[in-house]
């Protein structure tokens, strides 16, 4: 049976508590945008919802990440002003807290083999699980920005109001809670590297024809200091969700077909 989101929430806590703590407080001190959690450690700890990642892994990984923001507001909150005042990202995370998106990723390592496909033979079974796909980078797309959130304030009266981003444009909001309907003021907003790939099956490399699948990779799996990992010629091992794409992405690739959205990317 499957566990709830609030209950997976809950263990989640204990086990980023028992296992990665400091892993996290480490990250937040240097402003790095993931950590990597151990499958196998997790499957020790706790068998059921170790299943549920390879198996519902969206939901999974959104309570093990809330988890983590939350670990680190506790952590936080304990901190003395003179401590809040050196850690430089600090802003980061608590806009993060406040327009709940889970700024700190966690980032699956050593699925069980079970789950490691070729990508010939990934099917419309493995569509909303858990993966990993062993490749040679065919095409690395230019790397764009992504909104999620933007904070504003209010000319009227000082009110600061969060508003979720989706595409280019930055949207604001229509409204304050005083009545002020104009334009408001941008103070921040965060955004994530995009980076598409389009990666081959290694084991069709002496072939004419060989199979392939696209990749969408965002945040620390984008940008300049991964791409030197997922250059073309690169051969990589792709942990991600497998997904439909419709096709109605505005930049990314818009043939139809499945895609994999990237949770981890290891060169091989």
């Amino acid at each position: 049976m499957a566990i709830d989101k609030f209950e997976l929430e809950g263990i989640f806590e204990k086990f980023i508590e028992k296992c990665y703590e400091p892993d996290l407080q480490k990250a937040a001190i240097k402003g790095i945008e993931s950590i990597q959690i151990d499958f196998l450690q997790l499957a020790k700890f706790n068998p059921d919802i170790a299943e549920q990642l390879l198996d519902n892994p969206r939901e999974a990984i959104s309570a093990l990440e809330t988890a983590m923001m939350h670990k680190m507001q506790e952590w936080i909150s304990g901190l003395s002003a003179k401590q809040l005042a050196q850690l430089r990202y600090i802003g980061k995370y608590q806009l993060g807290r406040k327009a709940w998106i889970n700024v700190m990723k966690a980032r699956i390592i050593n699925l069980p083999d079970s789950q490691n496909m070729l990508i010939k033979n990934i099917s419309k079974e493995h569509i909303g699980k858990l993966i990993s796909v062993d490749g040679k980078v065919i095409s690395q797309s230019d790397v764009w920005l992504e909104s999620i959130c933007s904070k504003f304030e209010c000319p009227a009266c000082g009110a600061e109001l969060l508003m979720m981003q989706s595409g280019d444009e930055i949207k604001q909001p229509s409204r304050c809670a005083c009545g002020y309907k104009s334009s408001f003021k941008q103070l921040k907003t965060i955004f994530a590297d995009v980076q598409e790939l389009i990666l081959q099956d290694l084991s069709d490399e002496t072939k004419k024809k060989a199979s392939q699948i696209r990749i969408i990779a965002k945040n620390d799996l984008a940008g300049a200091e991964m791409s030197r990992n997922t250059a073309e010629g690169k051969r990589i091992c792709v942990y991600g969700i497998v997904e439909e794409n419709k096709g109605t992405s505005g930049r990314s690739h818009k043939t139809p077909g499945r895609v994999i959205i990237a949770n981890n990317i290891k060169p091989i």
